[in-house]
């Protein structure tokens, strides 16, 4: 069995990190599709109750439009921190 079958047919990531929040985890990976190109998957798992298994939700954002995306990110991020101060 190839590593990707071992892995529910996901590639390994080529960088991961996992932050977590309060009730909610937050998985952000860099993985490559099945022709190779790098995508961003950015994943949560929260635990509700009286429920066995987490709930999980994910996004891809694909090589096309990484640019935009994290464009996009460092203008909300630079809009939170004035809102903080």
């Amino acid at each position: 069995m190839s590593e990707e079958q071992q892995n529910g047919g996901f590639k390994k990531p080529l960088a991961s990190e996992m932050i977590r929040g309060k009730g909610t985890s937050y998985y952000i990976d860099i993985r490559l599709s099945k022709n190779d190109t790098p995508y961003l998957s950015i994943c949560t798992s929260r635990r509700r109750a009286g429920q066995e298994k987490p709930e999980r939700n994910c996004i891809f954002i694909f090589q096309d439009d990484l640019q935009i995306f994290f464009e996009g990110i460092n203008k909300i991020a630079e809009a939170a921190e004035k809102v903080a101060k």
